[in-house]
């Protein structure tokens, strides 16, 4: 896809800004949640989550929009727990 051609040229360049790879990442994620592909979807949008986290200074709306897109696709999983606690992290 689009999304992953792109974050094959991101990912190990240093010059390129970490708050693009996750968002290359989050793209990844909701196509593949798009393609009921739940498991390579939740591993990406994971991926963006810890590199959103590890940014300074935290910029929690791309935090909680991380969170929000986990708790969907564990939704869409059958995994209600962890989407309600992905929700309710994104919320806080």
């Amino acid at each position: 896809s689009y999304h992953t051609r792109v974050y094959e040229r991101m990912k190990n360049d240093p010059t390129v800004d970490r708050v693009n790879v996750a968002n290359s990442l989050l793209g990844i994620a909701n196509s593949q949640c798009g393609k009921q592909n739940l498991p390579e979807a939740l591993k990406a949008a994971e991926e963006a989550l810890a590199i959103n986290e590890s940014l300074t200074p935290r910029n929690e709306r791309n935090i909680a929009m991380n969170l929000a897109i986990i708790g969907n696709i564990q939704f869409r999983s059958g995994n209600i727990d962890q989407a309600l606690q992905a929700g309710t992290r994104a919320l806080a």
